[in-house]
């Protein structure tokens, strides 16, 4: 059920920052808040998640205020998918003669999390006393780490229709044919190397 991943944006919401002098700036980032995983679902809908992450950043100042920001950070990336009811058909063999092959999938809820590695360069605009707080805009680069998704409640049902003798078959298990309940499964899935907007608002 995964799709690429089209975009990624997440909102730092803490930096904390050590002055080395008037014109550089080293810090740590923390930060939090509601990620997108954007991608297409048939026949269901999309749910953003919360999102994380930390790293450490370098930022030249041009003026009091006006600096260009870099650094690297770790970001964690999470979104829900629900499916509603599917049905479907294919043609099949059982060694012996051809049927309909029928299923339906009903509750299908699945989670998915990215893990990326984040090369920043943002524009950043501080201000207030002692230029405590700050605004960031720009773009990231981010290298994927990790991808998984896992799926749960799910409900299963499979049947096989024999145009034969126009019979719809819904056992034995052996053949595939049943109802099966509470279906779990986990996996890895790819992700890209992909560039990302980002808008960061936080006190230092």
């Amino acid at each position: 059920m995964m799709s690429p991943i089209k975009t990624l944006i997440t909102t730092t919401l803490l930096l904390i920052g050590i002055n080395t002098y008037a014109q550089h700036e080293i810090s740590l980032e923390a930060g939090g808040g509601i990620s997108t995983l954007s991608y297409d679902v048939l026949f269901g809908d999309q749910k953003n998640g919360f999102a994380g992450e930390f790293g450490a950043a370098y930022t030249y100042f041009f003026s009091p205020s006006f600096g260009i920001r870099s650094g690297v950070n770790l970001s964690y990336y999470h979104a829900n998918a629900t499916l509603r009811n599917i049905s479907d058909s294919y043609d099949a063999f059982d060694g012996e003669e051809y049927f309909e092959f029928r299923y339906t999938m009903n509750h299908y809820k699945e989670k998915q999390y990215a893990l990326y590695l984040n090369i920043p360069l943002m524009a950043q605009y501080q201000f207030g006393n002692n230029k405590m707080f700050y605004v960031a805009a720009g773009g990231k680069l981010g290298i994927p780490l990790l991808g998984k998704y896992k799926t749960s409640d799910n409900d299963f049902k499979t049947s096989g229709y024999y145009p034969s003798i126009n019979v719809e078959l819904e056992e034995p298990a052996f053949m595939g044919f049943g109802t099966f309940s509470n279906m779990h499964a986990k996996n890895d899935f790819d992700l890209q190397v992909t560039a990302m907007l980002s808008l960061e608002a936080g006190v230092k």
